[in-house]
């Protein structure tokens, strides 16, 4: 039975009492190994071999295979919590990391709900903005501080809006196929890898080298979730169904009253109609991936990502094209660190995804045990 709008004012208020109760998260990963970081990493196409290559990396500042900025997704999905059985859009994160994950490190996260604030607008009506708060340490050390946060909206009313109704599916001709391809190619002719990002030899303006994703598969989405693993609601069999008979608003049935999880709106077009979306669609921090990689193939072995700030802005479809850029706005010199500001544009224009990144030319010691 479907979670109505008269459903939901004794769930906000049950919800509100939560906010501030800190809980420990139960993780994908926690003890983080170089294969697990170069997993996630080709989860996103990125095949930086500072991520994934530990004789690489041994030869870096860094003495060993460090994480992407978004790795954290896979020792902490963000799963909103309470509100059963309404839908969960992620919509932005911002990461301060007091140094990069890396091999070695066994993480242990702590969340909890900050705020929760109701709003109006198309895509269906009454939604909610569900902010958490969120910390990851290597024992008694703070690795970092997550702000993440996701709209709540009722399936039934995105579906009668019909906001996104009127996007179609691009075809593409054999030339625009071999055109990305080529693309793909040259890109990584331009990621700077082991030459040495200096502030001696950036201004402010300065454009880093775009990077594509897609035309975005079902493929692309599975290889994410190997990377990332499946978190809370992709589960088989025993699990699932024991988990459906504790929270039976959870799952979505598909065309043959068979109860998926709501994570299927990913690559189920049917599903997906059902929340009003004309197809597919991919995962938040898939894209928020998208866009540390355009920043971590521009600064190279030399530097690293301090923080990331991103916000998504429009859903990105099975079919789109997605080309990311950035450029340099700020230089700070007694910091000895940089700003780089990010966007993702689809092909037909539409900005799903922008940001920002605080990028450091220091690099910390790292003293964790390596595995």
């Amino acid at each position: 039975m479907a979670v109505t709008e008269a459903d939901l004012p004794p769930m906000v208020e049950a919800l509100r009492a939560r906010i501030g109760q800190e809980h420990e998260l139960t993780q994908v990963n926690r003890l983080i190994t170089a294969d697990i970081i170069g997993r996630y990493a080709l989860g996103v196409g990125d095949d930086n071999p500072l991520f994934g290559d530990p004789d690489h990396a041994d030869t870096t500042p860094f003495g060993r295979v460090i994480a992407p900025p978004t790795f954290l997704a896979t020792s902490y999905r963000s799963r909103p919590q309470g509100l059963r059985g309404v839908h969960a859009l992620f919509a932005g994160l911002m990461i301060d990391y007091e140094r990069p994950v890396c091999e070695g490190d066994k993480l242990t996260t702590v969340t909890a709900l900050h705020s929760l604030e109701e709003k109006q607008g198309k895509y269906s009506g009454k939604s909610y903005i569900q902010k958490a708060r969120t910390t990851h340490r290597n024992g008694d050390e703070l690795v970092a501080t997550m702000m993440s946060y996701s709209f709540r909206t009722l399936r039934e009313k995105a579906k009668d809006t019909g906001k996104y109704n009127t996007l179609e599916r691009k075809n593409y001709t054999a030339q625009e196929i071999a055109d990305i391809q080529q693309k793909y190619l040259d890109e990584v002719k331009v990621r700077r890898g082991a030459g040495k990002l200096t502030l001696d030899n950036v201004q402010v303006g300065d454009e880093l080298p775009t990077i594509i994703k897609g035309p975005l598969a079902v493929a692309d989405i599975i290889t994410w979730l190997n990377g990332v693993g499946t978190g809370v609601f992709i589960k088989a069999a025993r699990q699932w169904y024991e988990y459906l008979h504790r929270h039976p608003h959870a799952a979505m049935l598909d065309e043959h009253g068979v109860p998926d999880a709501p994570e299927s709106v990913h690559w189920d077009e049917n599903i997906a109609a059902k929340i009003g979306m004309p197809g597919p669609y991919d995962y938040g921090w898939q894209r928020c991936a998208w866009l540390g990689h355009l920043v971590t193939d521009w600064i190279g072995d030399h530097a690293w990502v301090k923080r990331i700030d991103l916000q998504l802005r429009a859903p990105n479809y099975v079919g789109d094209l997605t080309t990311c850029s950035g450029k340099v706005t700020e230089i700070d010199r007694e910091a000895n660190t940089l700003t780089v500001e990010m966007e993702a544009i689809d092909h037909r224009g539409r900005l799903t995804a922008k940001g920002n990144a605080l990028v450091s030319l220091t690099i910390p010691e790292l003293r964790v045990p390596r595995i």
